[in-house]
């Protein structure tokens, strides 16, 4: 075994219990996904398997000291590249001994690896940062160098046991495709925090953390959802089959009822027996149809508790069907044109050759380039939000919706409640408002919190629910990597959402499985 999770149980520091009793092995060589909604506590989990955390209750047991690429890596920030690679002490060793310093400890440090300095800067160039300094502090890199600067340390290092918290939020495709390769060659023990259903597919095993509960599926996601979809069928039939059992429940109380009434009536027409034979037949009577009702009572209380229960659960584990309000325009009308359009930085041109496109309704269109290319700059150029220093860009009045990662149409210090009051055109009532809400799974729970503590999913949510009170049928929605802070559930929501909706669609994203299913058939390559 490389990894075994005993009895884990973790409480919040206000109290609040996140899971409990949690239990599982994770054989040596096996690759395992690790996924549940937002706020489930995957990454609480997965630093805990790391030893970065300790559990309220419980322990783990690892084989070996894991390698561990967090989500957020600000306890690196400021540490060195060489510092963040576990290099800077072989690497300082190398350099006193090569000054002629005879000290034995810095041959035991070395360790014979006199090659250290090209092992290091071979990982580095294979993840395209052989422009980096070793001496550089972490928090001088951006969050996609970063993040490779930890994926290049397991190149270099090959453990045993890694760790990744949603490693391919910050690489563009060509990063996500050597991570992938690394991932089907790596032949160690692997636990994956991830929304990016490429990665899932690679893995042989995934655990399902929900409700404070780990659930083990022997097969890698599209295997868990196949499954999933067979338990909610299995929930459905149980159901259906509860429902029936309680009407027949209903039916034979209500005949024992009846039966109660024609028995008192009888023992009102008793002439001609003695009285206290007649008390004594009575009581006899009314104590067994008391007792028969008890029991009818028991059963259809009991039914009727249990079919909540399934009810709740299925309620809790069905996907969520949203739609975008769908663009009131005709297809076709000329809605962007650009003509040699260019931006500048720092007195040099973003692009190498100016760009000329134009987009019409209807259109589903996906902007391409590796990070750093200027995709968001181009969106930001569509909007409005900057102009071209360069070149013409022409646009029709439209409606157009932006949504990034961050969700910032969201107003970060309004309640969930004050930013769905701030969007209702349609003048709903307060208690019209917070029905919505729940229908929009955002629960009473959630309506005072300020929506900078809202998920990712959360924030999607609202954000659709904000559009739908608005009356606001928008004639062009821009994302800008808008899956990468959502939970699994939460990006499978979206999709469909997207994919029902009538109108113009500009997408920039690194996962081409969310492209391919949005139908996007348009390119501008950058």
């Amino acid at each position: 075994m490389s990894i075994i999770l005993h009895d884990i149980t973790y409480y919040h520091n206000d109290g609040t219990l996140l899971f409990e009793h949690l239990n599982c092995s994770v054989e040596t060589g096996q690759h395992v996904n690790l996924i549940g909604n937002n706020g489930a506590g995957k990454s609480t989990l997965l630093q805990i398997m790391a030893g970065r955390l300790a559990p309220s209750e419980g322990h783990v047991i690892t084989a070996s000291w894991p390698y561990y690429v967090p989500q957020q890596l600000g306890w690196l920030q400021e540490q060195t590249v060489a510092e963040a690679l576990n290099v800077d002490k072989k690497i300082k060793a190398l350099q006193a001994i090569l000054r002629g310093e005879t000290d034995e400890s810095h041959f035991e440090t070395l360790a014979d690896e006199w090659d250290i300095e090209e092992q290091v800067n071979k990982a580095l160039a294979d993840w395209q940062l052989d422009h980096i300094d070793l001496a550089l502090p972490m928090h001088r890199l951006s969050g996609g160098e970063q993040t490779r600067v930890m994926l290049a340390g397991m190149e270099l290092h090959v453990p045993p046991i890694i760790l990744l918290d949603e490693p391919t939020n910050h690489l563009d495709l060509r990063g996500r495709e050597q991570l992938y390769r690394f991932i089907e060659r790596y032949k160690g023990t692997l636990v994956a925090v991830s929304h990016d259903r490429s990665l899932l597919h690679l893995n042989n095993t995934t655990l399902a953390l929900a409700y404070g509960k780990l659930e083990v599926y022997g097969g890698n996601y599209e295997f868990y959802k196949a499954r999933r979809e067979e338990q909610l069928n299995a929930l459905q039939q149980d159901i259906h089959h509860r429902e029936k059992e309680l009407k027949l429940a209903k039916k034979q109380a209500q005949l024992s009822k009846e039966r109660k009434q024609r028995q008192e009536g009888r023992d009102k027409d008793r002439s001609g027996i003695p009285k206290i034979m007649v008390n004594v037949m009575k009581n006899a009577s009314e104590q067994s149809a008391a007792k028969s009702q008890a029991v009818h009572a028991e059963k259809v209380g009991g039914i009727t508790k249990e079919l909540q229960q399934q009810r709740d659960l299925l309620g809790k584990e069905q996907l969520l069907q949203l739609r975008f309000p769908d663009s009131l325009l005709h297809r076709g009308k000329k809605l962007v044109l650009a003509t040699g359009v260019n931006f500048v930085y720092d007195k040099t041109p973003l692009w190498a050759e100016p760009l000329s496109f134009q987009v019409n309704s209807g259109d589903r269109f996906v902007i391409r380039g590796m990070n750093g290319a200027g995709k968001t700059t181009l969106l930001k150029l569509i909007i409005g939000a900057l102009e071209p220093t360069t070149g013409t860009l022409e646009k029709a009045p439209c409606e157009i919706i932006y949504l990034d990662q961050q969700y910032s149409f969201i107003d970060a210090e309004k309640t969930v409640v004050e930013q769905l009051e701030q969007y209702n055109r349609q003048r709903l009532e307060p208690a019209a408002l917070k029905t919505l809400l729940i229908q929009y799974q955002l629960g009473v729970d959630l309506w005072d919190k300020k929506c900078v503590q809202l998920s990712g999913g959360e924030k999607m949510k609202l954000t659709i629910c904000c559009l739908y009170v608005s009356n606001t049928h928008p004639d062009m929605i821009v994302l800008d990597e808008p899956a990468n802070n959502l939970d699994i559930s939460s990006l499978e929501i979206f999709t469909n959402a997207l994919k029902s909706y009538k109108g113009t669609l500009l997408l920039v994203s690194h996962d081409p499985l969310l492209a391919e299913e949005l139908e996007m058939t348009q390119y501008i390559d950058l």
